[in-house]
Formats: structure tokens, C-alpha cells, sequence
């Protein structure tokens, strides 16, 4: 049986720079792992997580270097939440495409977030953007619940 988690909170500045992306990814990873998401959930956390600092980095960056990218992780018993602000002048979450074209390199980022996380959330202020991803923890179904719903 697993320990109860306590609410806690990590918090992750990084100077708004690509290179710091991957290091920051895969400590979420590990943060969710340790949580005993699945290993594919780990993974889609892992990559809306990417795809939200390289979009924070890339458009919410208007000093580009000497800006800074917050990541706030907020972990609970059902669940793991994810704040990545930068200090950009924010975009109107309308007007992006939510079905981007399949075979462009790139403005796929948060229609892949979208997809593999359970909510999300976009805001924009005068101080910048905020995107919130949540992704909940599931309990697994054993067969015999599962034959005695049907």
C-alpha cells in the first residue's frame, strides 16, 4: 500500500533558455513517477510540460535570456498540478488553432497538451502568461469490478 501524500509544492526558475527545457522535464517525470502515476502518464506529463516551457521560452520571453520561467508543481493525494509562467505579453488562447496541420514542425504544442492532459487552463495578464495543466491519478479497475458493472 502507498503513502498518503501530503500537499506540497516545488518550484522550479529558470533563466528563459532552451537548454534548461530538458532538465526541467525530466525532474517533473521523476516527480511523477515517485507519485506512481503509470509510466505512459509519466511520459505525457513529461511532454505537455516540454511543450509549455519551449512555448514560455520562445513566445513568453520578450528580454529573451534575462527573463525568467517559473514552474510551480503542486502535488496532492489525487493529484499533480503544474503551472508554467513566463513574462510575456500573453496571446489570446482563441485565436490559436486547436487542430493544427499534421505535418508542420511546429504550433502542434498545445493541442498535444490539450490531448493528454486531464484540464487546462490558459491566462494572461499584464505580467505575463500562465498555462495550468492538471493531471488527476486514477485507481486502477480490477476485472471483477469491472464485469460486475456490466
Amino acid at each position: 500500500m502507498a503513502a498518503a501524500v501530503e500537499d506540497e509544492t516545488i518550484e522550479f526558475r529558470i533563466p528563459s533558455n532552451l537548454r534548461y527545457v530538458p532538465t526541467v522535464r525530466r525532474a517533473i517525470r521523476s516527480i511523477a513517477t515517485n507519485l506512481a502515476f503509470p509510466d505512459e502518464t509519466a511520459s505525457d506529463i513529461e511532454l505537455s510540460v516540454g511543450e509549455a516551457l519551449v512555448n514560455a521560452v520562445e513566445h513568453g520571453s520578450p528580454e529573451q535570456k534575462r527573463n525568467t520561467v517559473v514552474v510551480t508543481c503542486r502535488i496532492s493525494q489525487d493529484k499533480l498540478t503544474i503551472d508554467v509562467r513566463d513574462e510575456g505579453p500573453g496571446f489570446d488562447a482563441f485565436t490559436c488553432p486547436r487542430s493544427p496541420e499534421l505535418l508542420d514542425e511546429r504550433g502542434r504544442g498545445l493541442t498535444l497538451i490539450y490531448n493528454l492532459m486531464d484540464n487546462v487552463r490558459l491566462c494572461s495578464t499584464s505580467r505575463g502568461a500562465r498555462i495550468r495543466m492538471v493531471k488527476t491519478k486514477r485507481c486502477p479497475i480490477s476485472r471483477k469490478e469491472t464485469h460486475a458493472s456490466l
